[in-house]
């Protein structure tokens, strides 16, 4: 088997990857409450969070920039507990050498 070296390439696919894996959902939802004329705020309203008074008709850069972070905080919570899981196997459980 051979044994690569990572190239330049292989950088740049990785950093577009994660750049669209973090930009794209939250672009794609602002996108469809734009072309709806909707507020995904006020869609969801067990989270008590509506930044927004108005129900319709919110301009796509306000409604892109707070699911971005919500996602972002998204992804972050769930890299810290699988972070969390992965400790306390190593720590606890993990293979005995």
């Amino acid at each position: 088997m051979k044994n690569y070296k990572n190239s330049r390439s292989t950088v740049c696919l990785l950093v577009a990857t994660v750049g669209l894996y973090f930009f794209l959902p939250p672009t794609l939802i602002a996108l469809f409450c734009q072309w709806f004329n909707l507020n995904p705020f006020f869609l969801i309203r067990s989270w008590h969070l509506n930044p927004f008074s108005a129900a319709r008709g919110i301009p796509l850069y306000q409604t892109a920039v707070p699911i971005l972070i919500v996602w972002v905080l998204v992804n972050v919570v769930i890299a810290a507990i699988f972070l969390a899981i992965v400790g306390l196997y190593r720590r606890f459980g993990g293979a005995k050498h």
